[in-house]
Order: structure tokens, then sequence, then C-alpha cells
């Protein structure tokens, strides 16, 4: 019977700590522990549902620099299907839970998008335009 005691007591003991397991919550979801910071190129972009086409070489490429800069440089094709620059602007961000604000240093309104998905590999963010179309944009990481 002491036996029969002990041996349960023993294996109620091993079982309590085989079950304890770290249940401290950081408190932190994927948007949260992933970072802007880095070079996003769009892949795709549309107002009020009607897609955007920038030809073979177009887009933009938003880079996003841990000091709290950013650069957006646009491209397009050109009637030789060459690339061309079409617009390089600069500035500061800040990120707020899923609003990232874009104040540039030229004379360009601030812009603050939501943001809707943001993975190690892909950004995508909406906005109301001035006009007050909705554009929603998709980037992929470089």
């Amino acid at each position: 019977m002491k036996k029969r005691i002990i041996s349960t007591c023993l294996t109620a003991g091993i079982l309590t700590i085989l079950s304890c397991g770290n249940d401290d919550d950081t408190g932190s979801t994927t948007e949260e522990t992933t970072s802007i910071v880095g070079k996003w190129k769009i892949v795709s972009e549309s107002v009020d549902g009607i897609a955007t086409s920038y030809g073979p070489c177009g887009g933009d490429v938003l880079t996003v620099n841990e000091d709290n800069t950013f650069t957006a440089v646009g491209f397009f094709s050109n009637a030789d299907d060459q690339c061309v620059v079409d617009g390089n602007e600069s500035g500061t961000w800040s990120k707020d839970n899923n609003s990232l604000i874009l104040d540039y240093t030229a004379n360009i309104p601030t812009e603050d998008w939501t943001i809707t998905d943001l993975t190690a590999t892909t950004l995508k963010m909406t906005e109301p335009s001035i006009d007050g179309e909705e554009v929603i944009r998709t980037y992929n990481k470089e």
C-alpha cells in the first residue's frame, strides 16, 4: 500500500512538472513583430476597384529606413519601353498600430495609410485619395 501511494505521488508530481509550460504572453502579434523597415516594390494598385497598370518596369519602390526616413521612387515605361523615373520623394515616417504616416519633405500632403496586411514579404495598405476614392496598394519586399 505504501508503494502504491508513493508511486501515485511520484506520478502526479512528474505530470505536474511536465504539464507546466511557458504561459508568458508577450502581447505581440504578427503585425507588431513584423518590421515595416525595408525596400518594398509595388505589385498592384487599384483606385475604387480599377487596377492601375505600370507597364513592364513600372511601379513605385518605397524604402522605409530604420531612422524613420523614407524614399518613394516612381517608375513607368515610356513609349520605347524604357524604364523612366517618375518622381523621387523623401520624408519621415511613423507607425501607430495599423497606421503608416508618410510626411513628405516636399510640398506633398501627408499620407495616412491603413495597413491591412503586413508579413515578412507583403505589405498591403489602403488610403482614401484626395478625391475620396479608395486606393489599395500591395507591395512585395525586395
